[in-house]
C-alpha cells in the first residue's frame, strides 16, 4: 500500500505506534521498505528464512523498551539474552504465521478498521479520532495503508491464538470442584510462641562467638572497594557555556532557514485496486481495467468520492470517500508522489500503477510553505545553536581526551591539562557498584577490570549516556578483609542469640503441638503455660488478613472428626512459633452465579493457556528450526 516511512519517528504518540507493532513490523514488514545488497539470515523455520536486517530492528526496538522498563541494561550478560529473546519472539510469530496459513485464517478489511478505532492513541473522550490517527501517523512518518496492513499481519498473528484458545472447554465437574476448593472457608484460632522474648534468658559464649566469627567469616568481611579519579565531559555541560550573541543567532537563523519551513503540503484523495507486485499479466490487465472503467464513470458525471467510497480497496481511505489528508514529499510511493506533484487543484489523474496496485488520483488542494519568523523560534534557534557549537567541542574533546588518557595511561592530568577538564574523585564503591559516578555499571565494570585495577591503566573512554563520556583509573584500592572480631562482636552475639531464641521457641511450640495432639484441651494448656489463643476466624484460600505460613497451615490440616479439632504448628517467616487449631469446615455447597462464573472464566483461561503453551512447544519440537549464530 502506500509507503511510509520517514527516516526517525519523532513524538510521544509515533513511540506508541512503533511500539504497537515493535517486533511485528520489523519482521513482516521491513523488507518492504529496505532492500539490502545481500540478504543474510540469522534463522530458518520451515524453509523460511528471518532475515538479519529483520531481526537487527526487532532487537534495537526490544533493548530500548527493556531499558525503558529497567532503567539498566547490563552489558554482555543481557545483551546476549535479549538477543535469544528477540530471535525466539520472531521464531514463534514465523510458527503463527505458517499456523495460520495452514489454517486457511484471513483478516477482513472490516477488522482491521475495528482495530483501528479501537486503540486508545487514536482516541479523544473514548471515541475515534480521524484528526489524532491523521497526526500520529504524519508524525511517526508512516502512511495509514502501510500502518494498517502491518497490523492487518499482526491480528492474523493473534487470531491464529485465538482459534485455537476458543477451542479450549472446561466441564461442570471441574468447574464444581475448583469451585468447593477455593469457596472453601476454614474456622481457626491460633497461638503464637514468640522467639524474641526468650533471648533475654540465653546465654552466648565467648567461644561460641569465636566459632561464628570463623564459620561465617564471609559475613562479617568488609567487600573490596575502590575510590576512583575520572574526567567527565557532558555535551549538556558544554552547551550551557557557549557564549551566544544576537549576530551569532542570527546568522544561524539564515544558514539554517529551511529547518524553520513548513514544506509545502497536498491534499488528494484516491481510488485503489489491489494488486500484488508480482501479479501475472492477466491480473494486472483486470486490474487496469477496473480502474480505467471508474476513471470513464468519473468522466460521465459520477462522483470521485462516491465511487472511491464503493470500490476502492484502500481501507484506511475508503471511509474516509478516498480522502487521504494533507501530505508532503516523501511520505507516498515514488510513482504516486511524482502524480500527486504534477496535477493542478481538481485534476484527476490517469491510471498510476505503485507495489499496491492501480489508483486514480485527484488533487484537492495545495498548502503553500511557510517560513517561520525569527521571533517565533528563536528559543529553538538558541536551544539548535548551543548544541551545534558544543557538540563540535565535544567531539574535539573527546578525540583529545582519548588520545592523551591512552599516551598517558598513568595520569588523567595531561587530559585534563589541555582539555580544561577538572579531575574528579568519587566516594569509594564495591563490584555491584555504589553512589554517584560508581552507580553506573560501565563504570564499576571497569574500575574492577584487571586493566584498570591491577594495571593501573586509564580506562578507555565510556559511553554513560548520548553524548557522555568518562574516562576512569583507581585512585585508590580496598581488597576484601575480614573485620576485627571486636568490630562485630555485638553483632555476632545478637545473630547466635537470635538463632538460639527461634530455636527454642520452635522446640517449645513443637512439645505443646504434641500435647494437643495427644488429647490437652487448648484452654488448659494455654492456662497453665501462658498461652493466649486469638480470636475464632474463618480464612478463605485468598484471604490476606493473617500470615501466609498460618494460612496454607491452615489448609493443610485435616478436617476436624467428631466435633475435635486438628492441630498443626509451624515456624512463622518472623521465626516465631506458630500452633494452630482447625475448629470446622464450611463445605461451601453453594457458590453463588457471578462468583462460579468467575471461576469458570480463571479455569478456562489457564486452560486455554496451558494448552496454548503446549501447541507451541509441540510446533517448535517438530519444526526444522536452523539458528545462525554467528549471524546474529
Amino acid at each position: 500500500m502506500l509507503q511510509s516511512i520517514h527516516d526517525r519517528a519523532q513524538g510521544w504518540l509515533a513511540w506508541i505506534i512503533i511500539g504497537l507493532i515493535c517486533i511485528p513490523f520489523a519482521f513482516w514488514g521491513i523488507q518492504e521498505y529496505f532492500t539490502a545488497a545481500e540478504e543474510v539470515a540469522v534463522a530458518e523455520v520451515n524453509g523460511e528464512e528471518v532475515e538479519l536486517d529483520a531481526f537487527q530492528q526487532a532487537y534495537q526496538q526490544y533493548r530500548k523498551q527493556y531499558q525503558v522498563i529497567l532503567g539498566r541494561l547490563s552489558e554482555q550478560a543481557n545483551e546476549d539474552g535479549l538477543k535469544q529473546q528477540t530471535l525466539d519472539q520472531m521464531v514463534e510469530m514465523l510458527l503463527k504465521k505458517q499456523l495460520g496459513e495452514k489454517l486457511g485464517l484471513r483478516i477482513s478489511d472490516r477488522q482491521v478498521t475495528q482495530a483501528v478505532k479501537a486503540l486508545p492513541a487514536f482516541q479523544r473522550d473514548g471515541k475515534f479520532s480521524n484528526n489524532l490517527y491523521e497526526r500520529g501517523l504524519q508524525s511517526a512518518g508512516m502512511s495509514a495503508v502501510t500502518f494498517e496492513e502491518q497490523l492487518r499481519r499482526e491480528l492474523l498473528t493473534d487470531q491464529v491464538r485465538k482459534a485455537v484458545i476458543d477451542t479450549s472447554f472446561v466441564t461442570k465437574r471441574e468447574i464444581d470442584l475448583v469451585a468447593k476448593i477455593k469457596s472453601q472457608t476454614r474456622l481457626i484460632t491460633y497461638a503464637i510462641i514468640a522467639a524474641q522474648p526468650l533471648q533475654s534468658s540465653l546465654q552466648v559464649s565467648d567461644e561460641e562467638i569465636a566459632r561464628r566469627y570463623k564459620d561465617e567469616a564471609e559475613t562479617y568481611t568488609a567487600p573490596e572497594k575502590v575510590k576512583i579519579a575520572y574526567l567527565e565531559l557532558a555535551l549538556e555541560e558544554i552547551a550551557k557555556q557557549i557564549e551566544v550573541t544576537p549576530d551569532a543567532l542570527s546568522g544561524y537563523y539564515g544558514e539554517h532557514k529551511s529547518a524553520y519551513t513548513l514544506p509545502e503540503q497536498r491534499r488528494a484523495r484516491h481510488i485503489l485496486i489491489k494488486l500484488a507486485k508480482e501479479a501475472g499479466q492477466k491480473a494486472v490487465e483486470k486490474a487496469r481495467k477496473e480502474i480505467e472503467a471508474l476513471a470513464e464513470r468519473m468522466k460521465k458525471g459520477e462522483s470521485f468520492e462516491d465511487l472511491a467510497a464503493k470500490y476502492s480497496e484502500d481501507v484506511g481511505s475508503k471511509s474516509k470517500r478516498g480522502d487521504l489528508g494533507f501530505f508532503q514529499r516523501g511520505v507516498m510511493a515514488p510513482p504516486f508522489e511524482e502524480a500527486v506533484y504534477a496535477l493542478k487543484p481538481g485534476e484527476i489523474s490517469r491510471p498510476v500503477r505503485t507495489d499496491f496496485g492501480f489508483h486514480l488520483i485527484r488533487l484537492d488542494g495545495i498548502r503553500e510553505g511557510k517560513t517561520k519568523l525569527f521571533e517565533e523560534v528563536r528559543e529553538e534557534i538558541e536551544k539548535n545553536y548551543r548544541n551545534e557549537q558544543a557538540e563540535r567541542r565535544f567531539f574535539d574533546l573527546s578525540e583529545k581526551i582519548e588520545t592523551l588518557t591512552y599516551e598517558h595511561p598513568d595520569t588523567l592530568d595531561v587530559a585534563a591539562q589541555s582539555s580544561g577538564l577538572k579531575v574528579q574523585e568519587s566516594a569509594y564503591f564495591g563490584r555491584t557498584g555504589g553512589e554517584g559516578i560508581g552507580a553506573h555499571e560501565k563504570v564499576s565494570d571497569a574500575a574492577f577490570s584487571p586493566e584498570v585495577l591491577e594495571e593501573r591503566l586509564n580506562s578507555e573512554p565510556l559511553e554513560l549516556g548520548d553524548n557522555h563520556i568518562v574516562v576512569i583509573r583507581v585512585k585508590e584500592h580496598r581488597t576484601a578483609k575480614l573485620r576485627p572480631l571486636n568490630e562485630v562482636k555485638n553483632d555476632i552475639k545478637t545473630a547466635i542469640a537470635s538463632d538460639k531464641a527461634k530455636a527454642a521457641a520452635k522446640t517449645q511450640g513443637e512439645a505443646l503441638l504434641e500435647r494437643l495432639q495427644s488429647g490437652e484441651g487448648r484452654e488448659q494448656l494455654a492456662s497453665k503455660e501462658g498461652l493466649k489463643w486469638a480470636e475464632k476466624e474463618k480464612l478463605g484460600r485468598d484471604d490476606t488478613g493473617v500470615d501466609n505460613v498460618l494460612r496454607r497451615m491452615a489448609f493443610k490440616l485435616p478436617r476436624p472428626n467428631g466435633g475435635k479439632a486438628s492441630y498443626g504448628g509451624g515456624v512463622l517467616d518472623s521465626g516465631d512459633y506458630a500452633l494452630i487449631a482447625l475448629l470446622d469446615v464450611d463445605k461451601a455447597e453453594t457458590v453463588d452465579v457471578e462468583r462460579r462464573k468467575q471461576l469458570k472464566d480463571e479455569l478456562l483461561r489457564n486452560t486455554s493457556n496451558q494448552e496454548w503453551r503446549d501447541l507451541m512447544s509441540d510446533l517448535r519440537r517438530h519444526a526444522d528450526i536452523a539458528i545462525f549464530s554467528e549471524n546474529l
